[in-house]
């Protein structure tokens, strides 16, 4: 499951795109703006006109959930999806990572992510990203015995890299190059 890290409108066309994405948002801990459940109701009810049937639910950063009608408004200030897009990109179980990929893990929204080394995930868990404990790393890189953790949300770790720069064989601040140097050196000419 994808962190939703962002405000997002998702337009569900039907009571059961409704139903599903208000039981993942559930099970998430969102709730509606007046601190009700969320499998309380749909709204859908109140706003049903034939085939022109849906609502637009915002998802807000503080995990409350408000709507409106789709013949109304769309916000202009978030990201708008169609349900089926919300579920390929938030819903749906999809492990990107690899056994032994150094990653990015977190438990709470609110929370620093900080990196660790991958190992399976669980579908359906709810911290299903399961990685070697940070005190026990070396041990599992000489394949010895180790201890695991659970962690809800993931992402990729972006690489990095370090740069020495040498000109004349003389190591060189990189911050005192000029912009026309940097040009040759990319271009290798220098």
């Amino acid at each position: 499951m994808k962190e939703i890290t962002e405000k997002i409108e998702v337009l569900c066309k039907t009571e059961e795109e409704a139903k599903e994405l208000l039981k993942e948002l559930n099970k998430r801990g969102y709730v509606w703006s007046d601190g009700s459940s969320l499998l309380s109701y749909t709204s859908h009810t109140e706003w049903a006109n034939g085939d022109s049937y849906g609502l637009a639910y915002q998802i807000w950063e503080d995990k409350d959930i408000t709507y409106s009608c789709l013949g109304g408004y769309l916000r202009k200030d978030c990201p708008t999806l169609s349900f089926k897009e919300f579920k390929e990109e938030y819903m749906e179980n999809k492990c990107e990572f690899k056994r032994g990929d150094k990653i990015l893990v977190r438990d709470f929204p609110d929370n620093d992510y900080i990196e660790k080394i991958f190992l399976t995930y669980i579908d359906g868990a709810f911290s299903p990203y399961i990685c070697v404990a940070g005190v026990y790393e070396e041990g599992y890189e000489n394949g010895e015995e180790f201890v695991t953790q659970h962690w809800k949300y993931a992402k990729k770790k972006e690489d990095t890299f370090e740069l020495t720069v040498k000109i004349n064989g003389k190591d060189v601040d990189p911050s005192t190059i000029s912009k026309e140097t940097w040009e040759n050196l990319r271009n290798g000419t220098v």
